[in-house]
This record gives structure tokens, C-alpha cells and sequence, in this order.
């Protein structure tokens, strides 16, 4: 960003140089990239094939651009700062901010659709809601096979499917469930249908911290888990 701010053309990158970029990025950086990187953004620089003509137009409006970039960030943060407060109004809500991988946005999400948790007697409710609940395929004397039902909050449902791809790249007790899904011997799920079943493993997990006001716990949930596979078998 800080390139194209101040060497917005191959041409300008050249005629600055290495050092100079360096420069720049110690002035407005706490972290530069170093003079390697430098060097080799130089070097590729002086071998664009990018347009000579209309520079000066093709200039201003990246500067427009990155105007654009700066406001809408601004306005970002500032949204952030709002659904934040707003959280923070919910009893409770702020604790599912301590899973790792769920950030502001999901837990603002699930607490804006699903509202009054107190409303709701057992998880499965909000399962439903969202339109994660399995259903049957069949009709007549046909047997299909079960699928998630899609009759629900969309929002909901997208917010805790994308939700759960972060967490499962981040989170290990999830990346760990997500694991056993797909490897155990009996019934194995494909990494699609345990995705799903994961995201209805986050609701209960949700619906506990804000109903309870308990502290997130890793080790209890995974706990919980082989007690009920240990009660199945």
C-alpha cells in the first residue's frame, strides 16, 4: 500500500530505488519488508510491460482508488466498534469470543438472528432456525438419504458454515473433532456433512455460554464428547 502511495508507476519505483523504497517503509511501518524485497521489486519494475501512456490519469485514479480504500476502512472499523458495543449489551455474549476462530462478526451474527436465548429450551431449536436440521428424502415407498433441511435463517446458516472453516483452520480441539468425523471406522462422515455437524456442535456450545454465563472450556467439551461416545457404544 505504502508503494503505491508514493510509487504508484514501475517508472517512479525504478528512478527511487531500493534504499529510498526501504526508507519509506521505515517511516510509516513499524515491520518493513527489508532491502531484499526492495531490490527485487526494483528489479521486476524495470522489466514491466505495464502502459507508458496516460500515466497521469492512470495515477489519479489509483489515488482515488486507495481513497476509497481508506474510507471504506475507516467505516469498517467503525462498524466493528458498534456491533461490539452492541455485543457487549447481550449478558453473556462476549464469551464466545474466547473460542478461538470466532470472531466479532460470527458471534454478532448468531446473537442478531437467533435474539432472546432464553426463548429457546434446547439447541436444537436453533438448529432448526438456522435450517441445519436433518431431514429424509423420500416419498412413497423410497428411502433417500438425509440432508440438512435449508429451511431457515440463510444468514444464520452461512454465518456459522464460514464460521466454522476459520475455526477449523485455527482451532485445534474443532480440527480435532473434525478428524475423528472423518476417519472413524464405523460410519465415517465425508468433510462436508462433518462440517455440518460441527456447526451443529458450535450452536450447542453457543447456546450453553450465553445460557449458563460459564467460561469456554476445550478440555469440558471435548470431555463431553467421549463420555457420549463411551454412553453410545
Amino acid at each position: 500500500m505504502q508503494v503505491l502511495r508514493n510509487y504508484p508507476t514501475p517508472d517512479k519505483i525504478v528512478t527511487a530505488g531500493a534504499e529510498k523504497i526501504e526508507g519509506t517503509w521505515k517511516s510509516t511501518m513499524k515491520r518493513t519488508a527489508g532491502i531484499k524485497r526492495a531490490q527485487e521489486l526494483v528489479k521486476v519494475a524495470g522489466t514491466s510491460i505495464g502502459r507508458k501512456t496516460g500515466l497521469v490519469a492512470a495515477e489519479a485514479s489509483l489515488q482515488n482508488l486507495l481513497s476509497e480504500y481508506d474510507l471504506y476502512s475507516q467505516q469498517y472499523q467503525q462498524l466493528e466498534q458498534l456491533m461490539l458495543e452492541l455485543l457487549q449489551q447481550v449478558p453473556h455474549a462476549e464469551k464466545l469470543l474466547d473460542i478461538k476462530g470466532v470472531g466479532l462478526i460470527t458471534a454478532a451474527t448468531f446473537v442478531g438472528e437467533v435474539g432472546d436465548i432464553e426463548r429457546f429450551q434446547d439447541p436444537r431449536q436453533i438448529q432448526k432456525l438456522a435450517g441445519l436440521n436433518l431431514v429424509e428424502n423420500s416419498s412413497g415407498k423410497h428411502k433417500g438419504k438425509s440432508k440438512i433441511s435449508r429451511r431457515g435463517r440463510r444468514r444464520l446458516r452461512h454465518g456459522l458454515f464460514m464460521a466454522m472453516i476459520t475455526i477449523l483452520a485455527t482451532n485445534s480441539e474443532f480440527r480435532h473433532l473434525h478428524k475423528k468425523n472423518i476417519t472413524r471406522e464405523t460410519n465415517p462422515l465425508n468433510k462436508m456433512q462433518s462440517i455440518i455437524a460441527l456447526c451443529g456442535k458450535l450452536i450447542r456450545v453457543f447456546y450453553a455460554l450465553l445460557r449458563t454465563g460459564r467460561d469456554y472450556s476445550a478440555e469440558k467439551m471435548l470431555g463431553d464428547i467421549e463420555q457420549g461416545m463411551k454412553a453410545a457404544a
